[in-house]
């Protein structure tokens, strides 16, 4: 049986204390970011407009978002490469290559990047400035990876091709 209290026990709180607001207090926003903050949110309105179709929703993530002051440019800083790689059933995949123009006799790190978007939206330029950064900053190779994407590709499709362009 169990034996309840009569009274509650009860942890003396700081008479100082005062709760925080909800969510806002879990991080603060980074400088760099909050200059962008805006721009991005505007770029991603778009996608969450009700009765959006697939098709339009793809378009909208494939805005390329707004890159920080100071990112490298394309170009100028870096240099890309598109180039197809085959994954396991024989078809062609794109990959785009960042490279710094910065000579240098080092060994590069190599990242591959596979972008967000749930393995159904998304593309190379849906995460530029990050990739940018990582090659023009860095002594960084950058190779973003064009997974097939559901609806129409289903899974396991994007997973496979993603761990194909890793081999």
């Amino acid at each position: 049986m169990v034996q309840l209290k009569s009274k509650a026990d009860y942890v003396t709180l700081d008479p100082n204390f005062k709760p925080l607001p909800k969510n806002g207090h879990l991080s603060t926003i980074d400088p760099e970011f909050a200059k962008v903050k805006d721009a991005t949110d505007a770029a991603v309105a778009p996608m969450w407009e009700p009765g959006l179709d697939m098709d339009a929703f793809k378009a909208a993530w494939m805005a390329p978002p707004p890159a920080p002051d100071g990112c490298p440019l394309e170009g100028v800083d870096v240099v890309t490469e598109m180039r197809k790689i085959p994954v396991r059933d024989g078809t062609q995949i794109g990959v785009k290559i960042y490279k710094s123009k910065r000579p240098t006799t080092d060994r590069a790190t190599l990242a591959v990047r596979f972008h967000g978007g749930g393995w159904a939206v998304g593309g190379h330029s849906t995460e530029e400035p990050e990739s940018l950064l990582m090659a023009g900053l860095g002594n960084v190779v950058v190779v973003s990876v064009d997974y097939r994407m559901a609806p129409e590709f289903k899974f396991p499709y994007a997973i496979e091709d993603s761990w194909d362009a890793t081999k």
